[in-house]
């Protein structure tokens, strides 16, 4: 019997294979015709709980202007709360003016000096 599952597994074959198109527009064909779009929902879950456990996912983007010390890199980890297997990828962007920025599970957290700028300005509007 076919199941959501076997689908989205099916699917992500076809997506990294040589004539990945013609596939993936043959897979919809055949949900079609089979009358499976019902599972569509489904596949989709199944695939971003897939796509949330990937490493992409799961590693910690560090954006400054300058580097970083280990020590300051760690407590970043800590106070996001970062597994510890976790990849870290360091990017140096001459954009981030005094600070950083952090990217992590999808969440963006920012600690740049421009940032920084623009809630004090907020703020100010608010009051």
């Amino acid at each position: 019997m076919i199941d959501s599952k076997t689908l989205a597994e099916t699917l992500l074959k076809f997506s990294t294979s040589d004539d990945a198109e013609k596939k993936i527009n043959n897979f919809f064909y055949y949900l079609e015709k089979k009358n499976l779009l019902s599972f569509l929902p489904q596949i989709k879950r199944y695939l971003l709980q897939k796509q949330k456990s990937s490493e992409h996912f799961n590693t910690l983007y560090i954006r400054s202007r300058f580097s970083l010390y280990w020590e300051d890199i760690e407590e970043i980890i800590r106070i996001i709360g970062v597994t510890k297997d976790a990849p870290v990828e360091f990017i140096q962007d001459e954009n981030i003016i005094g600070g950083f920025q952090v990217i992590y599970k999808e969440k963006i957290y920012d600690g740049s000096l421009f940032h920084k700028i623009d809630q004090f300005e907020n703020t100010l509007i608010q009051s």
